[in-house]
């Protein structure tokens, strides 16, 4: 990317238009099929679109978030830099999404709009290998496997037996003990996701579900396994 080209992109992102703002997006990264390529080979991209998170138009923050993916996997440390941006540590229970938990630090994080899978680009996509994953949806949009559940919300867990997040390195599907171990540390984790949600204090309850996933395992999904009561 040039010198005029980079002014061309700040000029967008600087417009009232928030149609030009969202083509400054577009102009950095590109959704091809269910991948997003980057157009652009220039690190200064990245400041573009962390502006791009900081707008206060959703149209933006999504183009934006979108368009980090491809950074973000070639990077995974961006997520440091970027979660605090486009993610809070609090919900007021109004949306579906997709979150992390940061196994290091124990740090719920949430976006602040409405997004679950590909909307979700920059939490959900990526290697995120340090990062546990878990979806909420509020009552209404669950799902079509999940029962309806008269009203209550969703909470899915996502772990992956093969996975250990305290070594980052995968277990042999041979190695029993280490599976176990592995499940283990990750309904840990799962059980920190659900202490965060019952302290939003939500207007309705939850139910939550372990999936299971990963390389030798074949999909499983344990459903209503367990409640998070509405607190009054």
């Amino acid at each position: 990317m040039n010198t005029s080209e980079f002014a061309e992109l700040e000029s967008l992102i600087a417009s009232r238009r928030v149609g030009d703002r969202v083509a400054a997006m577009d102009r950095i990264s590109v959704r091809s099929g269910r991948q997003v390529v980057s157009l652009v080979d220039d690190n200064r991209a990245v400041g573009l679109l962390l502006r791009g998170l900081e707008d206060t138009n959703r149209r933006v923050q999504r183009a934006a978030a979108r368009g980090l993916r491809p950074w973000v996997a070639r990077d995974p440390s961006l997520l440091e830099t970027t979660l605090a941006v486009y993610a809070t540590d609090t919900f007021d229970g109004s949306f579906s999404h997709a979150g992390l938990l940061d196994t290091r630090t124990g740090r719920v994080w949430v976006p602040r709009f409405q997004a679950t899978k590909g909307h979700a680009a920059l939490l959900a996509d990526g290697n995120t290998d340090r990062y546990f994953k878990f979806e909420f949806f509020v009552p209404g949009q669950i799902p079509g496997w999940i029962p309806d559940g008269e009203g209550d919300a969703h909470l899915l867990l996502y772990l992956i037996p093969e996975w250990s997040y305290a070594r980052q390195e995968l277990t042999s599907d041979f190695d029993e003990r280490g599976l176990k171990r592995n499940l283990r540390e990750q309904e840990r984790f799962g059980k920190a996701v659900r202490a965060f949600y019952r302290g939003q204090r939500l207007p309705y309850a939850v139910r939550v579900h372990y999936v299971h996933g990963g390389g030798g395992h074949h999909r499983r999904r344990e459903p209503d396994v367990a409640r998070i009561e509405r607190e009054d």
